[in-house]
């Protein structure tokens, strides 16, 4: 089990304890932690520990300012169309989205920032593939990393972020993804 299953698990059993959890930080205190302008307090700390809602909600939020702030971008002109920037030595390729298609999936790779660093992970899985492999499933490269896990949403997509600090553009240059239940 890696470090951050386990935080996970012990944070899912936090939140097992109360059944009742609710959104413990409104919007605007959690758009004040993304904005840098107020950090947590050791009491909001663990609120936010302890509630899976409230974690979600603030991802989401991550998620959707930092979308704001790209489209905000491309109207100022700020960045290229349509997301894709050239490497700066020659050699390299574009940083731009891929497309990846399996028998029963497909996977997306779609640039989340201007940078290359921050990508979206979408993978769609076919309805029968769904119905026979109720416990999930992971996304995992030729070298063993799993790149996303979980349950297929009611469009059949699994939908994550690269979470690594290795340069995703890097790493799927040299190695194989494949579907596999979880």
């Amino acid at each position: 089990m890696n470090k951050g299953r386990l935080i996970q698990d012990v944070l899912d059993a936090i939140a097992a304890a109360d059944p009742d959890d609710t959104q413990r930080l409104d919007d605007e205190r959690l758009g004040a932690v993304l904005h840098a302008r107020a950090p947590l307090t050791p009491p909001q700390r663990r609120l936010l520990a302890r509630s899976s809602v409230t974690r979600d909600r603030l991802a989401w939020l991550r998620h959707r300012e930092r979308a704001r702030s790209l489209a905000a971008w491309q109207v100022q002109g700020l960045g290229p169309q349509p997301l894709q920037l050239l490497a700066a030595a020659d050699e390299t390729p574009a940083v731009g989205p891929l497309h990846l298609v399996g028998e029963h999936y497909s996977v997306a790779l779609i640039p989340a920032d201007l940078d290359g660093q921050a990508w979206r992970i979408t993978v769609a899985v076919a309805p029968a593939l769904i119905v026979t492999t109720p416990g999930g499933f992971q996304l995992v490269d030729s070298e063993g990393l799993v790149w996303l896990a979980g349950h297929p949403d009611a469009y059949g997509e699994l939908v994550g972020f690269w979470q690594r600090d290795e340069p995703l553009w890097q790493r799927v240059h040299r190695v194989r993804l494949e579907l596999v239940p979880q």
